[in-house]
């Protein structure tokens, strides 16, 4: 929204003066991977608890940055939506370990598939999860039946799977599913 970039990223998340933050909201900027590294490397934002990267350039090697990430162990919710996260990509952060504390996580319109839903069904470092936006993928009833089935996502009180409603993908509004 404000035609941020890497760069001006990094520089505004090393900042010592951000100790006490705890909502960052870049979403809607340009930014991608290098933004990904910038908060890996930075150990200013060591409260944040809430994390919005919507729509952005972020993929599967950003994911792997963030994941890495020492001062995002605090993280209680974050938003990847419309990123180019792929099936690798919720691969990669299905195995995190280091979100314990994630309540709400954002993943919609990432073109995914059955493999990253499974992997997602399957993230037992997600278990406190108690909302998942999973709208606008392309996973199928195989998929959402690996979510259905999932012992790790049983505190979820809020499940998104709308918007779906493309040719080819599953439509969770159609009461027939």
């Amino acid at each position: 929204d404000n035609r941020l970039t890497d760069v001006s990223i990094a520089e505004i998340v090393k900042s010592p003066n951000l100790g006490n933050l705890e909502a960052l909201s870049l979403g809607w900027n340009l930014i991608g991977n290098g933004t990904a590294k910038a908060l890996e490397e930075t150990r200013a934002l060591v409260k944040l608890k809430r994390l919005d990267l919507e729509r952005n350039y972020i993929d599967n090697e950003g994911v792997v940055e963030l994941l890495k990430a020492r001062s995002l162990a605090n993280l209680e919710e974050l938003n990847l939506s419309s990123n180019k996260l792929g099936d690798a990509g919720i691969q990669s952060l299905a195995s995190a370990k280091n979100f314990r504390s994630l309540r709400v996580l954002g993943l919609s319109d990432n073109n995914f598939g059955d493999v990253g839903a499974k992997a997602l069904a399957e993230a037992s470092g997600f278990s406190g999860l108690t909302e998942l936006r999973l709208g606008r993928n392309c996973f199928t009833q195989e998929g959402a039946m690996a979510l259905q089935n999932s012992k790790y996502l049983a505190k979820l009180n809020i499940l998104v799977l709308d918007e779906g409603n493309i040719t080819g993908r599953v439509n969770f509004s159609n009461p027939d599913l």
